[in-house]
């Protein structure tokens, strides 16, 4: 059974009212999506949030989807928990792209992270030593991204794989086994 709940008119109002001084105020301080006329071609990479669908084909995240945001495209590879395709607003900056997909990874080699982006049909490589911004030294600045960039954050890989530690502790086991039952079977 449904329950109902009661409240005066007045209380009604006054929480309809922040509710929309809220959103009234969210919407001012986010940039707005531009209607381009006939003669402009749209760019590849931005979408309007109230367009925007996911595929669901890939790890694909939509970020600050607020009603009138222009999004861009940004594909995030690597050292991060989260990888996968991000749709941000526009004046998004490294930092916080790293934060929405979760955090670095513990083998993160955030000194080598690097930016590819196209520039005039030139191919760019931007490198970005995260660790000097997270540790706020004064050198370090944090990229605005832009549309379509790669970021690409790569991770050390251990000496020996997890697989290769599966199968050595297995293989440790048995010969323990087999040596306790040869020292048992002699006596």
């Amino acid at each position: 059974m449904a329950k109902v709940y009661s409240m005066s008119k007045n209380l009604f109002f006054k929480k309809l009212f922040s509710g929309l001084l809220v959103i009234s105020i969210i919407n001012s301080q986010a940039p707005k999506a531009v209607a381009a006329d006939k003669t402009s071609k749209p760019l590849s990479g931005l979408s309007s949030s109230d367009d925007l669908k996911l595929t669901g084909l890939a790890d694909e995240y939509a970020v600050g989807k607020t009603p009138g945001i222009v999004m861009m495209k940004i594909n995030l590879w690597g050292g991060v928990r989260k990888p996968g395709i991000y749709h941000v607003p526009i004046g998004t900056d490294l930092v916080s792209l790293i934060s929405y997909a979760g955090g670095p990874t513990a083998n993160a080699e955030l000194q080598n992270t690097r930016i590819r982006r196209t520039i005039e049909n030139k191919n760019n490589s931007i490198p970005v030593d995260v660790e000097d911004l997270v540790k706020g030294k004064d050198s370090a600045t944090n990229p605005d991204l832009k549309v379509n960039d790669i970021v690409v954050i790569p991770e050390t890989q251990p000496a020996v794989g997890s697989n290769t530690m599966v199968v050595l502790t297995l293989v440790a086991t048995l010969v323990s086994i087999a040596a306790t039952s040869a020292v048992l079977l002699k006596k």
